[in-house]
């Protein structure tokens, strides 16, 4: 029965512990906002290929291919890749989207959406030179709606993108049922 008892006191106690050691975790995570940012550009490697829309067959989709080259200071203390983007970087190529949605996109009645395959190719500039990372990979879905509003300006190119993606989200999960 004492047993039992102390079970129940060393329960909260072992959650407690579990909590702080998880956020302590995530303070550790570094701030990719805090990075400066010295060059983006791109080049669109392929596209645009339009394809039936995965979720709206009887709509069109225009799919692309960009290469994404980021020069980054990295500073003296910094220790991580470049596992999350910053800011800069997400509203770049949030523009560079609505770019081809201005130039391919907005003219079609039946386009439902762009979707967009990224490499990125980050290269770390510090004083002693420049460091190549391993490239890395995202893929964005863009509905129209929500390129329509991010070309007028009424929704930011970083919110329009995390947007998009659960708006992909959300329709995944609908045709999973």
């Amino acid at each position: 029965m004492k047993r039992k008892r102390y079970l129940f006191l060393l329960a909260p106690c072992v959650a407690l512990a579990l909590l702080l050691c998880l956020s302590l975790s995530f303070a550790a995570l570094p701030d990719f906002n805090r990075l400066k940012i010295l060059n983006l550009s791109h080049s669109i490697v392929q596209g645009p290929q339009a394809d039936p829309d995965p979720f709206y067959p009887e709509y069109l989709s225009l799919t692309y291919q960009m290469r994404l080259q980021i020069e980054i200071e990295r500073p003296p203390d910094w220790e991580s890749s470049l596992f999350e983007l910053p800011d800069a970087v997400t509203s770049y190529i949030g523009k560079s989207i609505i770019d081809l949605y201005q130039r391919d996109g907005q003219k079609r009645e039946n386009l439902a959406s762009i979707r967009v395959r990224c490499e990125l190719h980050p290269i770390w500039v510090t004083p002693g030179g420049e460091m190549a990372e391993k490239p890395g990979g995202i893929s964005y879905y863009v509905p129209s709606f929500l390129l329509e509003r991010g070309s007028r300006g009424q929704i930011s190119p970083s919110e329009m993108l995390e947007r998009g993606r659960f708006h992909f989200r959300a329709l995944l999960r609908k045709m999973r049922e």
